[in-house]
């Protein structure tokens, strides 16, 4: 996986440079192609190839889930400051702003304030998206596996055994040691049918 993505970064590097390359030869500042269009199809190649692999790398720790948070988040944000821009503009007569310096002013903290509460928004509604999103299966990360406590009744029936071999169950199993003390003793002080039921349980813990 390493590889193919160090490989995919170097063929895109070299695209880049051999596209800018091609673009400064191609509309040569002098009117003639020379070294000096060569050298800056590759100097500007590389800049943008390094840029763009820089961000690649800097946006490797996060995943798609955080991805969808920031984009869904700007564009309900966004969209949601276009609305209250078109509220303010429409009330906001013209003579009382002749130069637009409030206009252009108000417009950009709009967009800023809304672009963040969207943001906001969807990263405190994130977990929730698995549900809606049928072709992204994404796992919220609140959810978390619960334990099976093990009692000796459980213990008692030998087909526990058999479904914890099975794989179906998915939880962790938890005998808890008051439980394997108390079958100790009435393995060794009850009366004949509880010292066999609790032999039976020790048995079961045994193969688990």
């Amino acid at each position: 996986m390493n590889y193919t993505l160090g490989f995919a970064r170097i063929c895109f590097f070299l695209v880049c440079m051999i596209c800018t390359v091609m673009y400064t030869l191609s509309n040569p500042a002098g009117g003639e192609a020379g070294f000096s269009d060569l050298f800056l199809g590759v100097g500007f190649g590389s800049l943008i190839g390094a840029t763009l692999v820089g961000i690649d790398l800097l946006l490797r720790p996060y995943h798609l889930r955080e991805l969808l948070t920031v984009i869904v988040g700007l564009l309900v944000g966004y969209a949601l400051g276009r609305i209250v821009w078109l509220l303010v503009e429409n009330s906001v007569p013209r003579g009382l702003d002749p130069a637009g310096t409030f206009l252009s002013t108000a417009r950009l903290s709009i967009t800023l304030t809304s672009c963040y509460l969207g943001l906001v928004f969807a990263s405190r509604s994130s977990d929730e998206w698995y549900l809606s999103l049928p072709f992204v299966r994404l796992k919220p990360q609140t959810t978390k596996k619960r334990d099976v406590l093990l009692d000796p009744s459980t213990l008692c029936d030998p087909r526990i055994i058999d479904l914890a071999a099975s794989g179906l169950v998915d939880q962790q199993l938890v005998l808890p040691r008051f439980v394997m003390n108390d079958l100790f003793s009435q393995a060794e002080l009850g009366d004949d049918s509880i010292r066999m039921r609790a032999r039976k349980a020790i048995e079961t813990v045994r193969k688990l």
